[in-house]
């Protein structure tokens, strides 16, 4: 009886795996492409990191840039 519950729940969690019909492809992709994907060392150049504003030292820090974007 043991076996025969192990051998069911094995049979029932196969059943649900994967997709049923047919699969699509998403919307706006580029398929197929290459991997690994080219490198274009022009591109790096152009996108420059944004650098993120300081994180305030102190409270006092905090206050007083608090203050300069009210006014």
């Amino acid at each position: 009886m043991k076996k025969l519950f192990i051998v069911l729940c094995i049979v029932l969690s196969a059943a649900g795996c994967g997709k049923r019909g047919r699969l699509d492809v998403p919307p706006n992709a580029a398929y197929p492409r290459q991997y690994p994907a080219p490198r274009n060392p022009a591109a790096a150049k152009q996108s420059a990191p944004k650098q993120e504003p300081q994180a305030p030292s102190s409270i006092l820090d905090l206050n007083k840039t608090l203050a300069e974007q009210a006014e």
